[in-house]
């Protein structure tokens, strides 16, 4: 049997946001607004990003949103929503057209539905649509799009929420069929995010600064820490690996080895993962993380002092550089400026 490979590639694109707005590389240096984003975000409070699964997720706060590259978006129009939605993973097929959608999120009024389009064949507003009920049951089981749109066209703009209820068609997720599935709730705010190890991990909730959250494994919209699997939500409430003792201010992955948390005067790191066997651990009790952003990934090593020999910076697991000890909080920028004025030293206890 003849095997044929074809080439894929991808491309990387280039996001800034500023004045309240997120723009993209629409064509290699062109940067193109997205309208959608305008004053949706508040870049006079602290905002960060970062890439999941070919969307962007913009964490700021109550402001918790996604730029989306990938999905297509079906409306199904307002007075039409569906009263239970399609499962993730479920895939619609249109009459006549055979478009077809693998579905990847559901918005909270059943209104917008997210998926990958597998056809070569996209969806249009004349014909009917209906899933293959695989994993949830569609009600109702049919429905005509009422406005189409393609992130291939223009990146899609929604908020991050969890999935809404779903009713099972088969025994799934430890429940029987006809039962009803939920996904959990986000953080009511969150200021600091990143990726790792498949799940996206938000922390900075003023109302609790020491808490963490993680979403389910390969799949950013379940929140349900009631979950007993290996992939599991987790929150640091509700797992072995337990809370920081600390207020987090950074989140910083290192590929899928490890997480550290920054926090105000303290270091932690998260080697594996929570629901899976994986620790929170101690890294240093002194030299904590001034922000989200002080820290930085290096390709370099060895040894750098400035004058005096203050030990600024430090190292840990090889690429990161964390903390400004022996400077006050105010001066912690200006005293890591130059990289020939730091000192940099592996952490022995790794």
């Amino acid at each position: 049997m003849a095997v044929i490979l074809t080439e894929n590639t991808f491309n990387k694109v280039l996001i800034a946001i500023s004045n309240n707005l997120l723009r993209y590389e629409s064509v290699a240096g062109t940067m193109t607004e997205l309208a959608a984003s305008d004053a949706d975000i508040d870049t006079t409070d602290q905002l960060v990003a970062f890439e999941a699964y070919q969307k962007v997720l913009v964490i700021n706060g109550t402001n918790l949103k996604i730029a989306d590259f990938i999905n297509t978006r079906i409306d199904v129009g307002t007075g039409n929503e569906l009263t239970d939605p399609p499962a993730r993973g479920d895939v619609l097929t249109q009459d006549t057209s055979d478009a077809a959608m693998i579905v990847d999120h559901v918005n909270s009024t059943n209104r917008y539905i997210y998926g990958y389009t597998t056809t070569a064949t996209v969806f249009n507003t004349t014909n009917t649509v209906s899933s293959n009920n695989g994993t949830a049951t569609m009600n109702g089981a049919t429905f005509t799009p009422d406005v189409v749109s393609e992130a291939s066209t223009t990146p899609l703009w929604y908020d991050y929420e969890t999935y809404p209820d779903i009713v099972l068609s088969i025994a799934k997720y430890h429940q029987t069929i006809g039962a009803t599935k939920t996904f959990g709730s986000l953080p009511a705010k969150a200021y600091l995010g990143c990726l790792y190890r498949g799940r996206v991990v938000l922390s900075g909730n003023p109302n609790y600064p020491h808490q963490w959250y993680m979403s389910r494994q390969a799949d950013i919209w379940d929140y349900a820490y009631l979950a007993s699997d290996a992939q599991s939500p987790v929150a640091g409430n509700n797992t072995d690996a337990g809370e920081v003792g600390d207020i987090v201010t950074a989140l910083v992955p290192y590929k899928d080895d490890y997480l550290i948390f920054g926090c105000s005067s303290t270091l932690w790191v998260m080697r594996g993962d929570p629901a899976a066997g994986g620790s929170l651990d101690e890294v240093d009790l002194t030299v904590g993380m001034f922000g989200a952003n002080s820290w930085c990934k290096i390709s370099i090593s060895g040894e750098f002092k400035n004058a005096t020999g203050i030990d600024h910076c430090r190292f840990i697991a090889l690429k990161i550089i964390y903390g400004c000890a022996g400077v006050s909080s105010s001066s912690a920028c200006s005293a890591c400026n130059e990289i020939a004025y730091r000192l940099l030293k592996y952490d022995l206890r790794f």
